[in-house]
């Protein structure tokens, strides 16, 4: 049995969904990706080759949730870096967090058949990589952290203008000259879906616009990864938090985008565009047009997530680092 003071219990999906969103909910610092909906959604997809050992640390009002899979003596976390562009621990902003990280580190020595870790997508902020790993080497692991990705952001100003005049001037201008001359080629429209029947009416539409923007897209696009963006989309939808826009031209959705917006931070999980189109540099607008509604919602952030692609930069997005930890037991 685990001897820290931190109790530390192992629960159901059922048992812990109504902790799980009061956890999530009470910190603005958890990623959307660790919300409730999005790790049980997962799982249901894509869980049959795990086991999964959801881990309550608590002491008073501070908890954590640890959602941790194994496959033989491997433990990772719940999803996967081809769907969640981030992963970590829910936090509810605990005090404790060295306490909370070595008894995690006891019980993984302790308590669990593993000896490798495999964690990956975690922001460089996050416990796991800046205290985490002191706790773990003491309890006899070898501990490597990697470089993995970036993940581009934008910190998102008070207005329109205040944000083309974050830009260099070089992109500022040559964005305000993609609209004009999308207004000139014909009727524009952008048309934002929030509600369940209209998420219903347009993801086909989406699915399309996704597959055919590249080979590459079309061959992520899945079967069994389409039945999850479904799932997802409209489970979301209901909670307020899914943002399914569309550029129209002439009566003809040529763009498409799917986010999410949680704790002020609007993330923009996937797009697709018609290549037909591409003249217009539709599928940029869209996310131009998609910055202008996050800066009327007030949110703090757009964060275009994982992948280096140039027009984020253009775009005025700045990288932030994800990291994976990889630790053998010794």
């Amino acid at each position: 049995m685990n001897s820290c003071s931190i109790n530390i219990v192992e629960k159901s999906w059922d048992e812990m969904a109504n902790d799980w969103n009061d956890i999530f909910d009470s910190y603005d610092g958890n990623q959307i990706f660790t919300s409730f909906e999005l790790q049980k959604t997962w799982w249901d997809h894509f869980g049959n080759d795990f086991e999964n050992r959801i881990i309550l640390m608590s002491k008073g009002d501070s908890k954590i949730i640890v959602p941790f899979k194994l496959s033989g003596n491997t433990g990772s976390l719940i999803g996967s870096k081809d769907l969640f562009d981030y992963q970590d621990f829910v936090y509810s902003g605990c005090s404790d967090i060295h306490q909370f990280m070595e008894c995690f580190a006891h019980y993984l020595a302790k308590d669990i058949d593993v000896n490798e870790l495999k964690l990956t997508s975690i922001p460089r902020e996050s416990p796991i990589l800046t205290i985490l790993p002191e706790y773990l080497e003491k309890n006899n692991w070898t501990v490597n952290i990697s470089n993995e990705d970036v993940t581009p952001k934008i910190q998102i100003p008070n207005s329109w203008g205040d944000y083309l005049g974050s830009l260099k001037k070089k992109h500022r201008h040559e964005i305000r000259r993609k609209i004009r001359r999308l207004y000139n080629y014909g009727k524009v429209e952008e048309l934002e879906v929030r509600d369940y029947n209209g998420v219903q009416e347009h993801l086909d539409d989406f699915f399309v616009l996704h597959r055919i923007s590249s080979a590459e897209k079309q061959n992520f696009m899945t079967p069994e990864r389409e039945s999850f963006f479904r799932d997802i989309a409209l489970k979301l939808c209901q909670q307020g938090i899914l943002r399914l826009r569309f550029l129209i031209v002439n009566s003809i959705k040529v763009a498409a985008s799917m986010s999410f917006v949680n704790h002020e931070v609007e993330y923009l999980y996937n797009s697709g565009y018609n290549p037909d189109f591409n003249d217009l540099s539709v599928g940029i607008l869209n996310h131009v047009f998609s910055i202008r509604k996050s800066i009327i919602e007030k949110n703090n952030v757009f964060d275009f997530m994982r992948g280096n692609e140039i027009y984020k930069y253009r775009l005025g997005g700045t990288d932030e680092h994800i990291f994976k930890l990889m630790a053998q037991k010794t």
